[in-house]
């Protein structure tokens, strides 16, 4: 890269432009360096901290900006459902079955997961709570398929507050598809 602004610079020093400015990129690294006619003109560019009239390479300073990362934003999902959905049916949610959605389900709300089986399919980290209402297994943040149950009783303050945050992560994260039936939750 320094042998091409190097050879670009050579090249507008020597031709004489009656042009005041010329810009010069280079190709492919999005580095940008303003030259001048003016000999006195040509000195640090404050913009890009890179000195044109230095010619070694080693001793030129690196253009201190950087390209920003882009930010991803995420569409909301979309407004929860009123469905009610049986727990036999959640239990064929569980990312098994490649014809079923992946559901978690979190103090009987139904969240939708299937956009995330990296994280939720079959043999993933949190496939345990796939199929089945797992309020205390988060509340207690486990992984122990004994823990997934939506008996809350027993968690502690904590506990539930650890629960409140989990809840409010699928939320902004996963379709609410549905309600657990209070036959058997």
């Amino acid at each position: 890269m320094s042998s091409i602004v190097t050879q670009a610079r050579q090249y507008l020093l020597e031709h004489s432009f009656e042009v005041a400015t010329s810009v010069i990129t280079v190709a492919g690294f999005g580095l940008y360096l303003t030259w001048w006619k003016n000999a006195e003109d040509r000195d640090l560019d404050q913009d890009l901290d890179v000195d044109p009239t230095v010619e070694s390479k080693a001793s030129q300073p690196v253009a201190t900006e950087k390209p920003k990362p882009a930010k991803v934003v995420r569409p909301p999902p979309p407004p929860p459902k009123d469905d009610l959905i049986t727990a036999e049916y959640l239990a064929q949610c569980d990312g098994h079955n490649p014809e079923f959605p992946i559901y978690v389900a979190i103090r009987g709300e139904v969240f939708d997961v299937s956009n995330n089986r990296d994280a939720y399919g079959p043999g993933k980290g949190y496939n345990v709570f796939c199929g089945k209402d797992s309020s205390k297994a988060l509340g207690k943040s486990s992984l122990k398929p004994e823990d997934c149950v939506p008996d809350i009783s027993e968690l502690t303050e904590t506990e539930l507050q650890t629960l409140d945050q989990w809840y409010a992560f699928f939320s902004k994260r996963y379709p609410i598809v549905g309600k657990l039936s209070a036959e058997k939750k």
